[in-house]
């Protein structure tokens, strides 16, 4: 063979093995960067996913939170029911102990009346 063919073929030899070292460090590279690139988007979704199952266990805690507020106005209700009735009880008892100081006013003006001196006095025209 002839030098020139030779050295053309050393020469393409050694360009095609740079050509293909310099294309497989790029390879690498981009590889490098992709598996980066994945373990971003992997941390990313378990984030995302973190934050759905919070919000489903915030989501699943409403309904509780909203039975709680239903029984605490029921209970609520019912306390002001009770009040309502003892301030009703207190009422008449007050309105009974007023009777009763009435009628045994009454009842103390009808003896004293029964002793006055004018009924003794009709009593005696008789």
């Amino acid at each position: 063979m002839d030098q020139t063919v030779e050295t053309i073929l050393i020469i393409s030899v050694i360009l095609g093995t740079t050509v293909f070292t310099v294309a497989g460090v790029w390879v690498i590279l981009i590889l490098r960067e992709l598996k980066g690139l994945v373990k971003k988007f992997h941390l990313l979704i378990e984030s995302a996913e973190e934050t759905v199952v919070s919000i489903n266990k915030s989501a699943s805690m409403l309904p509780g939170i909203v039975d709680d507020l239903k029984d605490s106005a029921k209970s609520w209700s019912i306390l002001k029911q009770g009040i309502g009735m003892l301030i009703t009880v207190a009422q008449r008892y007050q309105q009974q102990q007023e009777d009763k100081k009435e009628k045994e006013v009454i009842q103390n003006i009808n003896e004293d009346g029964n002793n006055s001196k004018l009924k003794k006095f009709f009593s005696r025209s008789k």
